[in-house]
């Protein structure tokens, strides 16, 4: 599970902060267990934290500094990881120390590339436990760096079903880029669909950047628009690719007022948390949507074939179709929940 492996790595880098001596000021970054800054407080330090996703305190880009010492985990992809490089060092002070972290399995062992790029005397710090800590200095004459969110916002034009959808993304946000395969069968279903009711309210849930809910807008403009995601990348992204939407930051249904009920919720839910499968964002979405929907709503939302969504929509709800499907993807409409 995801959270064992984040325990892992995290307990390996707390683990090399204790024989190092360090003192003053220092950033933990996206670590969602809180071990490594629990333990650099613990030795004295001045801790801050960047958290992007799965906090209540989560933002799109680092504050404060600058730090003597930052310590961040390995993001998922390459672009992520040079992004969110520049994101940290622009927070560190000349002269500071970064330890990069991650697991063996997710890329670490190569990290040291952009490290290079951006930092001196790289060097493997530690290795253990199917995990490796990379350590380097920022020099004073280091390269410049892009530290604003806004230098790495990328505007996109992306060929959709009901026609192009112009939208902002950033580096490691889902589908950076592109238009995914779920996405696009999910907007395909749903342009085969009535236009849902102008005075409605609609939830894109898991929106990343928010081409789901853009394509929403554009069909139906009157309705009132909501959107939730975890990541405050995506949350921030979204913001802007969906203006007068309602945007929700946070873990799913319990980031969405409790009072709010839809009339249609859309959802690419996210099946897996770094390299693992992991299917209880689904289950919450299909949970919560039985107390969240309106009488007469509406949850439509694609997975791949094998993810067994069926049952799970058949167990809570009346009324359950196929709308569509590809090789690859099943796109799923179920109305009356059963069990409210």
């Amino acid at each position: 599970m995801r959270g064992s492996r984040d325990e892992t790595v995290a307990s390996v880098m707390a683990g090399c902060l204790k024989p190092l001596g360090l003192t003053g000021s220092f950033l933990s970054a996206l670590d969602e267990t809180g071990l490594v800054a629990n333990t650099a407080s613990e030795l004295g330090l001045r801790v801050s934290a960047w958290h992007r996703d799965g906090h209540p305190d989560a933002e799109p880009w680092p504050r404060g500094g600058p730090f003597d010492h930052v310590a961040m985990r390995l993001p998922k992809g390459r672009e992520a990881l040079e992004m969110s490089l520049h994101a940290v060092l622009a927070r560190l002070a000349p002269g500071g120390r970064l330890f990069l972290y991650g697991a063996n399995d997710e890329g670490i062992r190569s990290a040291d590339g952009p490290l290079e790029a951006l930092l001196e005397e790289v060097h493997t710090l530690e290795a253990k436990r199917h995990s490796r800590v990379w350590a380097g200095e920022r020099g004073e004459s280091a390269s410049p760096l892009r530290g604003s969110l806004e230098d790495w916002a990328v505007d996109l034009s992306l060929d959709a079903p009901g026609g192009a959808l112009r939208l902002r993304s950033y580096p490691g946000l889902f589908a950076h880029g592109r238009l995914d395969a779920g996405t696009r069968a999910l907007l395909d279903a749903l342009e085969g669909e009535p236009r849902p009711k102008p005075r409605g309210r609609l939830l894109d849930f898991g929106c990343g950047a928010g081409p789901v809910g853009l394509a929403l807008k554009r069909r139906v403009p009157e309705a009132e628009h909501h959107a939730v995601d975890r990541d405050a990348l995506a949350v921030h992204a979204a913001r802007q690719n969906l203006p007068g939407a309602s945007l929700h930051l946070g873990e799913g249904w319990s980031a969405v007022p409790l009072a709010l009920r839809f009339d249609l919720v859309v959802s690419n839910p996210p099946l897996h948390a770094g390299k693992d499968s992991d299917l209880r964002g689904l289950l919450d979405l299909v949970q919560g949507s039985v107390r969240r929907l309106t009488r007469r709503g509406r949850i439509v939302l694609v997975t791949q074939r094998p993810v067994p969504v069926g049952p799970m929509l058949r167990d809570r709800f009346a009324e359950v179709g196929l709308l569509h499907e590809t090789r690859s993807y099943r796109v799923w409409s179920a109305t009356h929940p059963t069990n409210r």
